[in-house]
């Protein structure tokens, strides 16, 4: 420790404060045309399924199974399952979004009945039945094992699972590269051991896959088979998993008995209509997915042509395992097919909400027939699927009596939907994770009320933004800072573009110029999170302390879980030499967040300063070796010792550090710096005799 006197202290507070100073400024619907409202369909099936194997493939656009990309087949496994079962061409998400798809497929409800209607916000009402409660309650084991945070047990889809495997494992990372999904390869491992392990006879198992979903990341050996075209690389690595999967459970269940469903939650948009993801338009290329079912009492190699909403899932396998139907489903049961005997042809419901959620923009609704897309927005779309099936000719005011028919019946099941209500706070850690595989968290303190509204900004005259502002972000993270402000100088002056613009200016130094980019935004969103961090931030680099704190303390208010937030009050009052403060700051910013590694690295450095040494070192094992090595990390780490009186720990940390780094000149020059403060302690703790 240090000897007694205050001189030497403050002289090493001072220095590593400055140092700090340093780093801180840098139901189904009927349909107009010809089609009634059926009812969910009863009966018994054709001999009982004693077990299913339900898989849902994230992402999975219908035009891609059964096809090919450089002259390989992209689905040989599902096309061999589709061979021996039954093939439905026109299955309908009711909404491009993971989680309100997957709780329509467990529950038979619409997201307008069931209530989950975006991702992360969201989770089903625990009195609404789902498939696996259903098996529970006949004595029937349940797993499930799902591929990504987005479908964890917080969101409700868990009830009725004897166990739930939402663990990400190997692939939850640290920083920019971190992606917390797990491959499919993973997942089927998984559902394999709990089969091998617990040996039930029967049972209903649902495995997830979420390799198709962006980022595209397939391993090498599917990279090099689809050069070019990641997208079907990771299509065709999860479609040899499932094959692995089918081929595991028929081999140690031989009796036929097995029930296969494989579908998607929705599909993709591969820039049709100016969209580049999924999410914020209905067409078919998010809509339409694939939906295959083999097994007792399935014909082989038939395909239906009929329109089959995903709510029909549901009924299916309880039927199928010789269980009740629910109460109230909007789906019906398919087996009505294998007895040539189908119901009249109905539509399915389609919507998004997200697009206000995420963005201020309109929402949609809509139905799918087998003749018609109609699609109620600010400008409404009626196409003609049977003579347009890419929906280009918009057909609303050659056939206003068509599209006014369908739009009654998007007013009639609106009417019933439930009221639009976020139930979920996404924890820190959730939240970091979401963002990490490219969610936008909905904005809660919106208008729930209102946000149901189709009004306001049309998504299809906005969606192609969000491919320019993914080229900008993806220049931002090559720090070609330059090029991402020239990619979003085109989008105009909304909050979504003006806080990525803030930050960008931020970075170069232009701090002036971020500052007006943060106050615009603020101007057209005021109660954004975003745009009062970058406000701050701003502020913050540009000196106006006092500003920068009522600026950031409003943006943590808005969002308790923002880590920038007390990322930035920490960081200020480490300047201030308030440590303990920024100490209280930091640690919100780090708990449950395994994303912020400045907050680790800075909160490491104060608990070194506080003599809290195991603290610091647990910190700095979250962070990866390139991180702790770095020059400025190794100063604040070292100053913090020295503050403490471990000037021989800090001295080694620089020693260290300058192996890696002999090119650090800061760095360098302030080990000098610790050589002389070493001295001086050896001096002020063992002065020369007087003579």
């Amino acid at each position: 420790m240090l000897p007694s006197g205050a001189p030497l202290m403050q002289s090493a507070l001072r220095h590593f404060t400055a140092l700090v100073l340093l780093i801180a400024t840098g139901a189904p619907v009927g349909c107009a045309d010809e089609e009634a409202v059926p009812s969910a369909a009863q009966g018994a099936p054709h001999g009982r399924a004693e077990r299913t194997v339900l898989v849902t493939i994230d992402t999975l656009r219908d035009d891609r199974v059964g096809g090919s990309a450089r002259d390989q087949a992209i689905t040989p496994q599902l096309d061999a399952l589709a061979a021996r079962g039954v093939r439905f061409r026109n299955a309908i998400s009711p909404v491009p979004v993971t989680l309100p798809s997957h709780t329509t497929i467990m529950t038979g409800l619409d997201p307008t009945h069931h209530g989950v209607r975006a991702n992360s916000t969201f989770a089903l009402d625990p009195g609404i039945p789902t498939l696996a409660s259903a098996a529970r309650l006949a004595g029937i084991p349940t797993g499930a094992f799902v591929g990504a945070v987005v479908l964890d047990s917080a969101h409700g889809l868990d009830q009725g699972f004897d166990f739930y495997d939402d663990r990400m494992g190997s692939r939850q990372a640290l920083g920019k590269s971190g992606y917390p999904e797990r491959r499919a390869s993973e997942v089927v491992d998984s559902a394999l051991q709990w089969l091998t392990v617990e040996q039930p006879e029967r049972f209903f198992l649902w495995v997830h896959v979420y390799d198709p979903h962006m980022a595209h990341d397939p391993p090498q050996y599917f990279k090099d088979l689809f050069r070019g075209d990641l997208y079907a690389a990771e299509i065709h690595f999860a479609d040899q998993e499932i094959g692995r999967l089918i081929d595991a459970v028929e081999a140690q269940y031989q009796d036929g008995r097995t029930l296969f469903i494989v579908t998607s939650d929705h599909g993709e948009s591969l820039g049709e209509h100016n969209d580049p993801t999924h999410s914020y338009t209905l067409y078919d290329a998010t809509q339409k997915v694939p939906f295959i079912i083999a097994g007792p009492g399935v014909p082989s190699g038939l395909e239906i042509e009929d329109v089959v909403p995903l709510a029909d899932t549901a009924p299916t396998v309880l039927a199928a395992m010789d269980l009740p139907p629910f109460d109230g489903m909007d789906g019906r049961n398919l087996q009505m097919y294998f007895d040539d005997e189908p119901d009249l042809p109905r539509g399915a419901w389609v919507e998004t909400v997200a697009t206000r959620l995420e963005y201020g923009w309109s929402p949609m609704y809509g139905l799918r027939t087998a003749r018609f897309k109609y699609i109620r927005a600010p400008r409404s779309e009626l196409y003609s699927i049977a003579t347009d099936p890419d929906e280009r000719s918009n057909l609303v005011g050659d056939l206003p009596g068509v599209a006014s028919d369908f739009d009654k019946q998007v007013s009639e099941r609106l009417a019933t939907a439930r009221p639009l209500r976020m139930t979920v706070d996404p924890d820190p850690a959730e939240r970091a994770k979401l963002i990490a595989l490219g969610y936008v968290i909905p904005d809660r303190t919106i208008d729930l009320e209102a946000a149901v509204e189709v009004g306001g900004i049309d998504p299809k005259d906005v969606v192609q933004a969000l491919q320019t502002m993914a080229e900008a972000m993806a220049a931002f993270g090559d720090g070609e800072h330059e090029k991402a402000l020239e990619i979003l100088a085109p989008l105009g002056d909304g909050s979504s573009v003006n806080v990525p613009r803030a930050r960008i200016a931020r970075e170069l130094g232009r701090f002036e110029e971020a500052l007006g980019y943060a106050r615009s935004a603020i101007e057209t969103t005021p109660g954004s999170p975003e745009a009062q961090l970058e406000l701050g931030s701003a502020l913050q680099a540009l000196g106006k302390q006092e500003e920068a704190v009522a600026a950031l303390e409003f943006a943590a208010k808005l969002d308790p879980h923002n880590p920038g937030a007390h990322l930035a009050l920490g960081t200020i009052e480490m300047v201030r030499g308030d440590l303990e403060k920024a100490a209280e700051h930091l640690q919100r910013a780090v708990d449950g967040n395994a994303f912020a590694e400045d907050a680790y690295w800075r909160l490491a450095a104060i608990r070194f300063g506080q003599s809290r040494p195991a603290e610091a070192e647990a910190l700095l094992e979250i962070l990866p070796p390139r991180l702790i090595q770095d020059p400025t990390v190794v100063r604040n780490l070292a100053a913090g010792e020295a503050l403490a009186g471990d000037v021989k720990a800090a001295r080694k940390r620089v020693r260290l550090a300058l192996r890696r780094h002999p090119d650090a000149d800061g760095l360098r020059a302030y080990g000098e710096e610790l050589a002389v403060h070493a001295r001086e302690l050896e001096e002020a703790a063992h002065p020369a005799d007087e003579g």
